[in-house]
């Protein structure tokens, strides 16, 4: 058996009760979208007070004066660079931020200090051709050892591509890799089987030899 009771408490808080058949009372506060919920454990009561509430009250404002939110990331704000190559435009980098605002509950009392903003990023660099609004990995603020929230890392710029820095760097691509390793091995193997063949056809030919003629 659950008894719902709805009553404003002295802050003018709308706050909704329930009590269980154990003794438990329930409140469940809203106030500027936010929603507390507060359980008293043993709730008491005698003919002229319900000693409960007064605790469910006292903790709500309690809760309300000691925390609040803070938005901790701004949409667009770099936070880090991020080097672009291909572009033709030496050390280029550009600023990495974050695609939505974030905003969380803290202690009133935290400092900027307390908060740690690490970007976890998919990669290390990027290659051309690159656009604004491009996800290159996710922002994570932490509050202490404590993850906050994490929002989507964009950049915020186009860069179109160098057609003769691309092919060099497909070159060299290939030059460094696996399948240019192979092909260079193979080539050596068949340069080699080809001079042994044609140094055993040489060494296999008969020899012409010397006669004197008789008178």
């Amino acid at each position: 058996k659950i008894v719902m009771i709805f009553l404003y408490n002295v802050t003018e808080i709308g706050v909704r009760y329930a009590i269980t058949d154990h003794l438990e009372n329930i409140g469940q506060l809203e106030k500027s979208s936010h929603r507390y919920l507060c359980v008293v454990m043993g709730a008491d009561e005698d003919e002229n007070y319900i000693y409960s509430y007064k605790i469910t009250n006292d903790l709500v404002k309690w809760a309300c004066n000691s925390f609040a939110t803070r938005q901790v990331l701004e949409a667009g704000e770099a936070t880090i660079q991020l080097p672009v190559e291909n572009t033709g435009l030496f050390g280029l980098e550009i600023d990495v931020c974050p695609k939505d605002a974030l905003t969380v509950y803290l202690p009133r009392d935290a400092s900027d200090e307390d908060l740690i903003v690490r970007c976890h990023l998919s990669q290390t660099s990027l290659q051309a051709p690159v656009k604004a609004g491009q996800a290159v990995g996710v922002i994570t603020v932490y509050y202490g050892d404590v993850p906050l929230g994490s929002v989507e890392a964009i950049i915020m710029e186009d860069h179109a591509r160098n057609p003769l820095l691309h092919g060099i760097s497909l070159l060299s691509d290939y030059v460094t890799s696996r399948a240019f390793a192979a092909t260079a091995v193979c080539a050596v193997l068949l340069i080699g089987a080809y001079f042994l063949y044609v140094y055993s056809g040489i060494s296999m030919r008969p020899r012409r030899g010397k006669y004197t003629r008789r008178r």
